[in-house]
């Protein structure tokens, strides 16, 4: 996917990573296929889960789509961040936002810790 860390807060427990819109990436509407922005998201939520927690798997991924990603936005920010843990179980949300600061998706994770 060629994503790239932007920035790690540990202080927010969150993360932010950058994806480009690759033309492999594409429906035939022209735009992101919507599962290529699911594995954005879980690309940025999964690495975070590692820094703030042992280790863990995704259990449930819910994602709105709210905005058409197109190659004219070049790249995608995915922002992650911990909501909330109770015992094993982690919460998580994250926003793709498009180059201008538009939300194009949301999210929310649930992850199950091992030990």
């Amino acid at each position: 996917m060629k994503g790239k860390r932007e920035k790690v807060d540990k202080a927010e427990q969150s993360l932010i990573c950058r994806f480009p819109v690759l033309e492999n990436q594409l429906n035939p509407f022209g735009n992101m296929q919507g599962g290529v922005i699911s594995a954005a998201i879980d690309n940025t939520i999964g690495p975070l889960s590692m820094l703030v927690a042992s280790p863990n798997v995704t259990r449930h991924l819910e994602i709105k789509y709210i905005k058409a990603i197109t190659p004219v936005m070049k790249t995608i920010l995915v922002k992650a961040r911990l909501v909330d843990q109770q015992k094993r179980f982690l919460f998580f949300e994250a926003v793709v936002t498009n180059s201008d600061g538009m939300v194009c998706a949301t999210a929310k994770a649930k992850h199950f810790i091992f030990v």
